[in-house]
């Protein structure tokens, strides 16, 4: 057997060990199609021994794909009677940051907070609810569009906070490395992370590309790969389709409707979004910096709340089974959340209900065995979201580890991540870095 396939053989073994050594009924992930190289390796000449170990990084067989074989994961029928409590094991809020700069967490006046009858519908009865229900309903969710400003998506894609955050610890902290994991500490804004984890539940998926930088001393970011999501900018909120743009915009009014003003806004008056900085561990090698943005506080209970808004939901509709799963993976990478959902009429944009709920039981409506299986799309099922999200990003981090000059270099080194339509994982060095990637330090 070759070097290279020793390589192969053993980071895959790493792979198949990812945090899932006490998962009950693992499958393999099935790929029709395998990658068609695993890795490639420079060419040997004679060196003297000193040579040979000072170049052992550079002529290492380099991994550059890891196929859908290596995932190893819950049976799809398999819900868990609890779902998992959050994506990570261990979680927690280190800042706030808005309008340019950083608070405490405690710093909750910052948020925009649920207004006292929507705040209380959490512990409320069906009778209690409905009544303090009433007075909210009807609200045409489409009006203010046309005065409606949407973040730009530079400024969606940010990790800016989190630089100032490192900036700042390193600035108490002076003579040592920012750290979460021991090998590599991952920065990115959420969307990115849930973007990753829904691959896999959604078949219509071509593929699913960003960015990846290396800076040195374990820091990696994640970022938008503009050559592969051009259309971005003509999607969703940003879309020239009234329809479309109404659809998106619903939830931003809803937003309004259902809290009070924050005190935070801009020069011109305008609400600013606020950020949530969460420190995460995937494992003791692998940590997360994630910018997370604020939709509500709740003052009654005191905890993060997600807001949704939907057309009427149909578990027996794969795409509103997508919709929740997303949801729900969401608010896991965001400690102490749950979730209120506004149901709009598709035509009017008349608001319908509000409907609370916690993760537990958000997970339950689209986990449940009485549903009809998907199993193209793995049944929704939220125990392999969680397995996935994990394998997604410490596969990343080995093909990273595999392909960079030097792990103490501070030259920045790019790299696009792509899972293709067979769930490989692949990566490609690039030349430069890409203009839109933010650099720490610079």
């Amino acid at each position: 057997m070759s070097t290279e396939q020793d390589a192969v053989l053993g980071l895959a073994k790493d792979l198949e060990g990812i945090n899932l050594l006490t998962v009950p009924n693992l499958e393999r992930g099935h790929q029709s199609k395998l990658c068609k190289e695993k890795t490639t390796s420079d060419s040997s000449s004679s060196r003297k021994p000193s040579q040979q170990r000072d170049n052992y990084r550079k002529r290492r067989p380099k991994l550059i794909c890891i196929p859908y074989t290596s995932f190893l994961h819950t049976g799809m029928h398999n819900f868990l009677t609890k779902p998992p409590r959050d994506i990570f094991h261990e979680s927690k809020e280190v800042a706030l940051f808005t309008n340019g700069r950083a608070y405490t967490i405690l710093r909750k006046d910052l948020i925009p907070n649920l207004k006292e009858s929507i705040a209380e519908l959490y512990e409320s009865s069906l009778l209690e609810a409905k009544k303090r229900k009433v007075p909210y309903l009807g609200h045409d969710l489409f009006a203010n569009i046309d005065e409606f400003v949407p973040m730009t998506i530079s400024e969606l894609d940010s990790v800016s906070p989190c630089f100032s955050y490192i900036e700042n610890w390193i600035l108490d902290n002076p003579g040592k490395d920012f750290k979460i994991g021991k090998k590599f500490t991952v920065v990115t804004t959420r969307h990115h992370i849930v973007d990753l984890t829904m691959h896999l539940f959604n078949r219509r998926n071509r593929q699913t590309s960003l960015i990846v930088t290396y800076m040195g001393a374990g820091l990696l970011s994640f970022c938008r790969n503009v050559k592969k999501d051009s259309q971005m900018s003509k999607e969703g909120i940003y879309s020239n389709d009234p329809n479309m743009k109404k659809i998106c915009y619903s939830g931003f009014e809803f937003e309004n409707w259902v809290t009070e003003n924050s005190k935070v806004a801009d020069l011109t008056g305008s609400k600013c979004p606020i950020f949530s900085l969460v420190e995460s561990k995937l494992s003791e090698e692998i940590g997360l910096l994630i910018r997370c943005e604020m939709d509500a506080f709740n003052p009654v209970s005191e905890t993060n709340t997600e807001l949704k808004c939907f057309a009427p939901l149909s578990m027996h509709n794969s795409n509103h089974r997508r919709k929740l799963l997303k949801t729900w993976v969401q608010t896991g990478l965001l400690p102490n959340s749950d979730i209120m959902i506004g149901l709009r009429d598709s035509h009017s944009g008349q608001l319908l209900d509000i409907q609370w709920y916690s993760r537990d039981l958000l997970c339950k409506k689209f986990n449940h065995p009485g549903l009809p299986t998907n199993k193209k799309e793995l049944n929704y099922n939220a125990q392999i979201a969680v397995e996935w999200c994990h394998y997604c990003i410490e596969a990343i981090c080995k093909l990273v580890e595999a392909n960079i000059s030097d792990y103490s270099s501070t030259k920045p080194e790019s790299f696009e991540i792509g899972i293709d339509t067979n769930n490989a994982i692949v990566i490609t060095k690039l030349k430069t870095t890409p203009k839109n990637v933010e650099l720490f330090g610079m």
